[in-house]
């Protein structure tokens, strides 16, 4: 008997994509993929946790790790802290923005949970950066502000794994200040307020004052990777 091709669907070939950029050790084959797919979720994610747990955390072409091996916990807070109130640690100045797009939205009470620091490796708009933590390229650097929005659209319930809240954001500004990029360079924070996307913009300027600014998360604009701005999300894996 001849070896027969197994066929998969557009939708199986785009979760395949997304595990195998993810995850990229070739440990499901194409069968695995099919039954996955149409199974429970969770069954699938008790699949992936039996497969990948204590698996280092994977990098990409867009990012790459800067904080493995060390410990960066965020403090447990009531979400009541938002950035445009903070002018007391922002001392080099606010983005009058936050008012202006409505990013201003308090956030929810959270515990402890640990984050990661990034390092762009890549030029990228948001979207790409954000979109490969989660195992996912499909916009590339024509897209413009329409593409986006559907990316922002299709894919929301991944961006907001990777959201922390504003009292999240100030928490890590005060506990790990050395992790900020400094220079005058940013590090990227994405957030969400009032049903949209932001990206606090944390800048460390000569003097080592802090300044606070805020972009939308789905401007086209490209980042350069050589001055290395950092991104924080919470751990994902």
């Amino acid at each position: 008997m001849g070896n027969k091709t197994l066929s998969l669907t557009n939708a199986e070939l785009e979760f395949a994509q997304k595990i195998r950029l993810h995850f990229p050790r070739g440990v499901f084959s194409s069968g695995d993929l099919k039954r996955m797919n149409g199974a429970k979720a969770e069954d699938i994610t008790a699949r992936l946790i039996e497969t990948f747990s204590g698996w280092p955390v994977v990098e990409n072409e867009y990012l790459k790790l800067i904080s493995g091996g060390e410990s960066l916990i965020l403090s447990a807070c009531d979400g009541t802290r938002i950035i445009p109130d903070m002018t007391g640690l922002f001392t080099a100045g606010i983005d009058p923005d936050f008012r202006n797009y409505s990013a201003d939205e308090k956030g929810q009470t959270t515990g402890e949970i640990p984050v990661r620091v990034l390092e762009m490796a890549k030029d990228g708009m948001f979207v790409q950066m954000f979109g490969s933590l989660f195992g996912i390229s499909i916009v590339d650097d024509s897209a413009n502000d329409r593409d986006i929005a559907k990316f922002i659209k299709r894919y929301q319930r991944d961006l907001e794994r990777i959201c922390l809240t504003q009292d999240q954001i100030i928490g890590f500004v005060e506990k790990f200040p050395n992790w900020l990029r400094e220079d005058g360079y940013a590090t990227f924070f994405p957030y969400k307020s009032y049903k949209n996307f932001f990206v606090a913009r944390v800048r460390v300027p000569s003097g080592g004052r802090l300044e606070a600014r805020v972009r939308r998360l789905g401007r086209s604009g490209v980042w350069g990777a050589e001055h290395r701005r950092r991104v924080v999300v919470p751990q994902l894996a």
